[in-house]
Formats: structure tokens, C-alpha cells, sequence
């Protein structure tokens, strides 16, 4: 079982983006730059708060991804209340991920946001391609949650190894491809 610091230092981390609040232990360890994106006013306070006690974060209010994605997607599930109340926020910045992580730094993709929200980041996320990948890590906490299960199952489906701390509760993969069989 590997912890998210041994992660962090055997892939040569320069940089953390975080989708929601990042709680996971091993993260607020690090002096590396962590990005957290929250959209929610309250946890937009939290992770201000935080951010006070720990200089290497930087909060940014908004959406990782398009919001009318967001909006898209809810709709279609008919999550109306959920719609309302993200619709009320006033959130004027959006697809703020995408800005962060298209670079060539090593970067941990630490996917912390509510389910449904979380789905949608890493299907954007992948979009991009495995050759630029490559150079991400993507963590997923809560790995019993049923998105994430599915989010672990596509990931195998695909071909990555998806590597589980169930004692931290998150999976990580590297983005290197299985080796095939001879």
C-alpha cells in the first residue's frame, strides 16, 4: 500500500490540482504549489481558511469544468435542486482545469469534487489523450463510491493500472499503459 506522499515524491510531483476541498491527509504535507478549485461558496471559505494556514495553496472560485456542460449534464439527470443551487452561486469562472493541467509539468490531478461533478472532470480530463497524460497522475478519493468504482472500471477498461490504498482511501493511476502479454 503506497500513501500519496510516497506518489507524490516517487512520480516526481511539481504541482497538485485539487477538484473541491483536498483532504486527503498526505496533501496539506507537501510544500509543493497545490490548486484547489471550489465552487461552492462555503467551501470556497474552507479552502480560503486553509489556504491561511498553508501557503502553497491557492484557491480558485469557479467550476473545473464549462459550466454549460455542468448545466447540460444536470438537466439531463434532472437534478433541478442541484441545478438551482450551483445556478445561484454566480459562478463566473468556469473550465478552469483544463487551463491548469495543459502544460508539461508532472502534475497529481487529485479529483476531489462531489460524485456527479467528479464524472464529469475526469471525462474532460481524458479528452486530452494518453500522450498527454502521460506526464499526470490522477487520484481519486472515496474509492467506494459507485462514480469512482466506474471511473477504476474505465481506467482497467481501458488499459491503465489503477493502483488502491483502501487504508487512505484513494486510487491513483499513472497513465502507463498495461504491457501486453506475449
Amino acid at each position: 500500500m503506497v500513501s500519496i506522499n510516497t506518489v507524490i515524491k516517487e512520480q516526481n510531483i511539481q504541482e497538485i490540482i485539487c477538484t473541491g476541498i483536498p483532504f486527503l491527509k498526505g496533501l496539506l504535507k507537501t510544500n509543493l504549489p497545490i490548486v484547489t478549485i471550489v465552487f461552492d461558496p462555503t467551501e470556497v471559505q474552507l479552502a480560503k481558511d486553509l489556504a491561511t494556514r498553508h501557503a502553497n495553496i491557492r484557491v480558485e472560485h469557479g467550476l473545473a469544468i464549462n459550466q454549460s456542460e455542468v448545466y447540460n449534464y444536470l438537466l439531463e439527470k434532472k437534478e433541478n435542486i442541484i441545478l438551482n443551487a450551483i445556478y445561484s452561486y454566480n459562478i463566473s469562472k468556469s473550465d478552469i482545469i483544463l487551463n491548469l493541467i495543459k502544460n508539461s509539468k508532472k502534475q497529481l490531478i487529485f479529483l476531489g469534487s462531489v460524485s456527479w461533478l467528479k464524472e464529469l472532470e475526469f471525462k474532460k480530463i481524458m479528452e486530452l489523450g494518453p500522450s498527454f497524460l502521460t506526464k499526470k497522475v490522477i487520484s481519486l478519493p472515496h474509492i467506494k463510491d459507485k462514480i469512482c468504482e466506474n471511473i477504476i472500471d474505465e481506467l482497467n477498461n481501458i488499459g491503465y493500472e489503477v493502483y488502491k490504498n483502501k487504508v487512505e482511501d484513494y486510487a491513483y493511476t499513472l497513465f502507463e499503459p498495461l504491457l501486453e502479454e506475449e
